[in-house]
């Protein structure tokens, strides 16, 4: 069954207790270091139950990395 997006991030931020905008950016990390890690057909399997925007994580494990990166490193300058 796949959650929206919103849900999805959501548990995440109140099972972490983080705000919904960091447990996003983890979130993304995350599943970009999984998918990093995995064959393709075992990418598509886990971006099939994720919300789209998610499983494009997954699927795409370097752009997010780097995304993921760059984002922190605005963070540290702010």
């Amino acid at each position: 069954m796949q959650s929206s997006t919103e849900t999805f991030i959501g548990h995440v931020a109140a099972h972490a207790g983080v705000s919904a905008e960091r447990a996003e950016l983890v979130t993304r990390a995350v599943l970009a270091r999984i998918g990093g890690s995995l064959t393709p057909e075992h990418r598509q399997l886990i971006a099939d139950e994720l919300p789209p925007a998610l499983a494009a994580a997954v699927l795409a494990p370097e752009a997010m990395v780097d995304e993921a990166l760059s984002a922190h490193q605005r963070e540290l300058v702010a």
